[in-house]
């Protein structure tokens, strides 16, 4: 199960500070930055599932910025206000661009951490205990670390069938390759792109999915990374 993390963009430590407590409290991974540009360099780097914008401190248009990083990936996005400051947190979360639901408190924006993050957790788990996945033609044993497409079995690497399982189980999310290198291959703190890249390409070599304009089940979006997304009824 990969970690959840979380991006902060503001100059204030304290308030930094404090949700930083809270969110690894929660078992959560968090990055924090002052500078707007810093944060879409580190969400581009890695893909963050939670974004914090102090509209206070934030340099240029905190809108704006909201915008640049959902054009690399739709994630949700905290609006903390100096009101918010003066009454003790109270955040505004976007979850979509005409969507929003107000958060009064530093604990009810926990319990919506939780909650989503749950549900992701929740659906891997199904997903590792049921041991089966299908998307149309292709059908994966979890368990077993077998696949099959069109009723004939794949014969891949034991590592192309660790990156194929890997992005099933995280599937409609892109992953970014470091994240892919440090999850797959189990090295935490470093990334190698043409391991990554090379098993991908052997990926999809074996499933038949070489049209990168057109996918059938690996997307990719450049700067950002990979995602698997079930396209077959």
């Amino acid at each position: 199960m990969k970690q959840k993390s979380i991006l902060i963009i503001s100059k204030d430590k304290t308030i930094t500070d404090m949700l930083t407590m809270h969110l690894e409290a929660e078992g959560c991974k968090v990055n924090a930055t002052a500078q707007s540009d810093d944060g879409v360099s580190k969400f581009k780097e890695k893909l963050h599932d939670l974004i914090v914008i102090d509209m206070a401190t934030v340099d240029g248009d905190c809108i704006e910025l909201a915008c640049r990083i959902r054009e690399i990936q739709d994630t949700s996005v905290v609006f903390l206000t100096e009101e918010d400051k003066q009454h003790g947190i109270s955040l505004d979360i976007v979850k979509s661009k005409s969507n929003s639901i107000d958060i009064k408190n530093i604990d009810e924006l926990m319990y919506m951490v939780a909650e989503q993050f749950s549900l992701h957790k929740r659906r891997v788990i199904e997903k590792q205990e049921k041991g089966r996945y299908q998307c149309g033609p292709l059908v994966i044993n979890i368990k077993e670390k077998k696949a099959w497409l069109n009723d004939k079995k794949l014969h891949l690497s034991d590592m192309t069938m660790k990156l194929l399982i890997f992005m099933v189980l995280n599937e409609d999310n892109y992953i970014s390759k470091r994240e892919l290198y440090q999850q797959v291959w189990k090295n935490p703190v470093s990334q190698n792109d043409s391991t990554v890249m090379a098993h991908i390409r052997n990926l999809r070599r074996e499933l038949g999915d070489n049209d990168v304009s057109n996918p059938q089940y690996i997307h990719t979006k450049r700067g950002v990374g990979y995602m698997f997304k079930c396209t077959k009824s």
